[in-house]
């Protein structure tokens, strides 16, 4: 009988020993998933917030964190006081003794004594034993460091915006001075100073360049990097989402070096009319304005096309030396575009012997149709009558729509496989 108790006290007490491991177990994985979340919304903040409000969340924060831990030094010191150790038979809260003082008043004078520690203020509150003394002294040192990294943090941020305030003051200064050494027209110089702090204030999206650690990484991921990025849009040309489905790995290490992205605020231009072009570009995000007229185009009368995302313009950069025929600007919103530069596609394309037969049979039928233009129509920066995926392949050569239709057939079966296995 006494076994048979005995062991199941050990049995109870290793139970209680599992549940105790558990729950600091729980404790610990709620600790490392509260510090995951904070990191999310750090990494949203600094994607999405200007400097400004990220300088009052980050006051929010420090506001937080100081009343968290006044608290908490205040809860340690009411219960010090309350139920601590004392060397002399008296505390700090035998002052509430004869005053019939609630539970929250003595809270209230608590968080108060905390505050003072923390800002190293003076309170009424004296230490009357050694326990409180020592706390004291340790509140006192915690609230030296911590006031002291606050206010250098709140330093160190108000000053960089205050930097970038002034640096801002000079710019627009040394445009004020540059346009009154012109003799500009004051219209002109409103004109000018108003566009110029709308873009100030606008948040610019940012380009590869503007980021300095990407030339840390090397120079097989940075291509990955670049062709995740600009491969999706890439790819909705049929001609490039075939040339990548014959070999991805050259698009990735070659080809990607032709791409570049191309930001445009409200109502920048692209291109103008009559000037020569230096890249085809596709409309990723944004609307834009095609504007063609008799002074400037090969048209008899002005027409205005609205460009909706996912267009392609002045393709014909790729195949030949264009001239735009109309002028594209961003409309009432910002726009993103991805470049391909003709001139390093065309050094692309001649690194790549594998695909010269059937880059040059496109690049042949292409020419013939800006050359004779199908019903007699001109062709402009949008549209090449003639020049669809479809129309194209029935216009190559025989062994050139034999690979176009082997590699859809391919990449056909590798969908449906995927579809059915997948």
């Amino acid at each position: 009988g006494q076994k048979s108790s005995g062991s199941g006290s050990t049995a109870s007490g290793l139970k209680l020993v599992r549940i105790a491991k558990l729950g600091k177990f729980l404790r610990v994985l709620s600790l490392l998933r509260a510090l995951r979340y904070m990191r999310v919304l750090q990494q949203y903040a600094d994607t999405f917030f200007s400097d400004m409000a990220l300088l009052f969340l980050s006051c929010f924060r420090w506001f937080i964190l100081t009343m968290w831990l006044t608290h908490l030094m205040g809860c340690i010191w009411f219960a010090i006081g309350r139920y601590g150790n004392t060397d002399t038979g008296l505390r700090w809260t035998d002052m509430f003794r004869d005053k019939d003082a609630s539970v929250f008043a003595e809270y209230v004078t608590s968080f108060q004594w905390a505050m003072s520690m923390v800002t190293l203020g003076s309170m009424d509150v004296v230490c009357v034993n050694v326990s409180e003394r020592l706390f004291n002294i340790f509140c006192f040192v915690l609230g030296l460091a911590g006031s002291s990294i606050l206010v250098s943090a709140l330093s160190a941020a108000l000053v960089g915006l205050q930097f970038a305030a002034a640096e801002k003051v000079q710019r627009l200064r040394t445009l004020r001075k540059y346009l009154h050494e012109n003799r500009v027209s004051p219209g002109m110089v409103q004109a000018v100073q108003q566009q110029v702090a709308n873009r100030i204030r606008n948040t610019k999206r940012l380009a590869e360049g503007d980021v300095q650690l990407l030339d840390k990484l090397s120079i097989t991921l940075r291509c990955e990097l670049r062709f995740e990025i600009m491969g999706p849009q890439l790819t909705t040309h049929p001609l490039f989402r075939l040339l990548c489905s014959l070999n991805q790995l050259w698009c990735q290490r070659s080809l990607i070096d032709a791409l570049n992205t191309v930001f445009l605020q409200p109502h920048d231009d692209l291109f103008l009319a009559g000037k020569g072009s230096t890249a085809a570009y596709y409309l990723d995000r944004g609307h834009m304005i095609y504007v063609q007229d008799p002074s400037t185009s090969p048209v008899d009368t002005a027409g205005v096309t609205r460009v909706d995302t996912g267009t392609w313009l002045a393709e014909a950069d790729l195949w030949m030396d264009w001239v735009h025929m109309g002028q594209a600007k961003a409309s009432d919103k910002d726009c993103a575009l991805l470049a391909v530069s003709g001139e390093s596609f065309t050094e692309a394309c001649l690194m790549q012997p594998e695909f010269s037969s059937l880059i040059r049979g496109y690049s042949r039928v292409f020419h013939r149709r800006v050359r004779h233009p199908v019903n007699g129509e001109w062709p402009n920066d949008l549209e090449v009558v003639g020049t669809n995926w479809v129309e194209m392949v029935f216009a190559m050569d025989t062994n050139l729509r034999q690979t176009v239709s082997y590699e859809a057939l391919d990449t056909f079966k590798r969908k449906l496989g995927i579809m059915v296995f997948g």
